[in-house]
């Protein structure tokens, strides 16, 4: 049978080639396959234990083949002691942990398409996944800061209680959609309808927008990733991992465009004048959006606690990386530190981002003697700090492949060589040195790409440095709570603008919100730039565009539920009104004669 949008009266016969009827019964038949598959994926009970039971095979075939003997080992000649029995068993049980978090993705999909629109029955197979992630996750963070607490990652101060909240929100970052799910599922038809008209239009512009930011940057990074001969996986891997900071840039903007257009659509069809009719308040049809807002909200701080800072500062390293035609992700290059109560200078020509398992190239430390003259200098291929027990006091700095010079009266006297070519070793340990990675790359580091813990751990470290010099940094500690909740303020602002009885209402309304929109952008920036220049208290010139907009949005969203006219923007007649109010005052506090 062909097509319905095939003419039955064209004769198939007649054409020169078979080309075009064999490819159009080709698809009919890939269709026809297409539509029993999905029936039997919808209907036949046995298909998840089946593709369960699939999975764990695979697991245990990769099992008997080795599979955890592909991923990197921990190099025992970098520390000073035994390899740890748990860490042995992290190192063979963590890969088969991430190759179940790949093929649970895929059963989980399946689950999906078969029980779908029944949103209840996903609660537990998303609930159970979810936990498997965080699982995932979770060890290899706590093996993270195993190293950083016994052999120092980079000799920052510890954060015990940041480290804590993190795990805290990764956890609600990757449990809550099972609870989300199920309070759909729970919510009344004529609130599901809502919520169902205002995520179409979200998924779109989330789609949109992320889509549209990755190309955008690929394309002006291409030619830099072709001179460089990045492979396709890490360019794959680079955006993947920037998933949370896109999600965090480009919520604000998704939520302004999907709430008005679920609503102004809403309201030109006059069905909130039928839910308003049946019994519910204008305040009980949007309250189901605000709640699904602030829940976008709180998953965008949790990414941006860490993740998403991070994120865009690995991108920053691989860039810098590329740029200087290295084989890794770059945190910082061409550094030198000069350190006037030890007399060393130091000069790193590339810092890795992951110090856990990098080490630190072509590093040169000179020791000057008391009259400032060169005394000893060091030069090595790489170099790495570790701290026993995690005690930056005790540091030691390794020194690979490299020479020992030292100088008399500032003429070099005598050169080792570390690969014992004359003497000395390969490698060569040096204990009692104050100076620690962190302490060294504070002065380059800027607070954009740092997470909460860094962020506060850098505030600890630099205690004695001047406010002015601490307050970017502050100001972006505060930043990272409150920047996501701009898209439950954009929200509030948007929902009273979007709601109307009228055609030339919602029109007016999406102006004001799209022009309200660019003020909070840039009232954002504005008090940004107040806290990181010190003219502002740090946590007030990150909370104040909320404050102000929220505030805004606030009496805006209660006149629109109370049913009242929303204020209109007439500064004059504002200033008028409040000048009354206080005459008024006045007047009641003036004694009587």
């Amino acid at each position: 049978m062909l097509p319905s949008w095939v003419d039955s009266s064209f004769s198939y016969r007649k054409l020169r080639t078979p080309f075009l009827f064999s490819l159009i019964m080709w698809l009919q038949t890939l269709k026809t396959s297409a539509q029993r598959l999905w029936w039997w994926l919808r209907n036949v009970p046995e298909v998840t234990p089946l593709a369960v039971v699939l999975s764990c095979a695979i697991l245990l075939v990769q099992v008997a083949n080795g599979y955890h003997d592909k991923f990197e080992k921990w190099e025992a000649s970098w520390e000073t002691t035994l390899k740890p029995i748990w860490l042995a068993w992290y190192e063979a049980l963590h890969p088969y942990l991430g190759l179940a978090v790949l093929l649970g993705a895929g059963v989980l999909f399946l689950h999906a398409l078969r029980v779908w629109p029944r949103v209840g029955a996903l609660f537990r197979p998303v609930l159970i996944y979810g936990g498997l992630v965080f699982v995932f996750f979770l060890a290899k963070e706590l093996r993270n800061h195993w190293w950083s607490e016994s052999y120092g990652n980079m000799g920052e101060p510890p954060t015990p209680f940041f480290f804590f909240l993190k795990q805290v929100l990764m956890a609600a970052l990757l449990l809550s959609p099972a609870f989300i799910l199920r309070w759909f599922d729970r919510q009344p038809m004529l609130q599901k309808y809502t919520i169902t008209a205002f995520i179409h239009p979200l998924v779109f512009c989330y789609a949109a927008f992320g889509s549209l930011w990755i190309v955008m940057d690929l394309m002006d990074k291409l030619k830099d990733f072709q001179e460089a001969k990045v492979d396709s996986d890490t360019i794959l891997q680079l955006y993947l991992n920037l998933l949370p900071a896109v999600y965090v840039m480009v919520t604000p903007a998704a939520l302004l465009l999907a709430s008005l257009y679920a609503l102004t659509k809403l309201s030109r069809a006059n069905e909130i004048v039928s839910m308003l009719t049946s019994g519910l308040s204008l305040g009980q049809i949007l309250k189901p959006v605000i709640i699904l807002t602030a829940y976008l909200s709180l998953l965008g701080m949790a990414m941006n606690y860490h993740w998403a800072p991070n994120a865009d500062g690995e991108r920053e390293a691989i860039m810098r990386g590329v740029s200087s035609k290295g084989k890794s992700a770059s945190l910082a290059t061409n550094v030198m530190f000069r350190n006037e109560e030890t007399g060393r200078t130091w000069f790193f020509g590339a810092v890795p981002f992951d110090l856990l398992s990098r080490r630190v190239q072509r590093v040169m430390v000179y020791q000057m003697d008391g009259k400032d003259r060169i005394k000893t200098v060091w030069r090595g291929a790489a170099a790495k700090w570790w701290a026993p027990n995690g005690d930056a006091t005790t540091g030691m700095w390794s020194f690979y492949d490299g020479t020992e010079r030292t100088y008399k009266s500032g003429v070099a006297v005598e050169e080792r060589y570390f690969d014992g070519s004359v003497q000395g070793a390969k490698r060569v340990d040096i204990v009692g040195w104050s100076e620690t990675p962190w302490s060294i790359l504070s002065g380059s580091i800027l607070p954009d790409s740092l997470g909460v813990p860094q962020l506060v751990a850098f505030a600890l470290a630099n205690e004695d440095m001047p406010k002015e010099k601490l307050a970017p940094f502050r100001t972006h500690l505060h930043h990272r709570f409150a920047y996501p909740w701009q898209g439950l303020v954009i929200v509030l602002l948007a929902a009273p603008l979007g709601v109307s009885f009228s055609r030339r209402g919602a029109l007016g309304g999406i102006a004001a919100a799209v022009i309200i929109f660019f003020a909070l952008m840039f009232v954002n920036e504005f008090f940004m730039s107040m806290g990181k220049g010190g003219h502002m208290v740090p946590w007030l010139a990150a909370w104040m565009p909320n404050l102000i907009f929220g505030s805004v949005g606030f009496i805006l969203f209660y006149a629109k539920v109370q049913n009242k006219e929303l204020p209109k923007f007439a500064p004059k007649q504002w200033w008028l009104t409040l000048h009354s109010w206080w005459q008024s005052r006045q007047t009641q506090r003036a004694p009587a004669l």
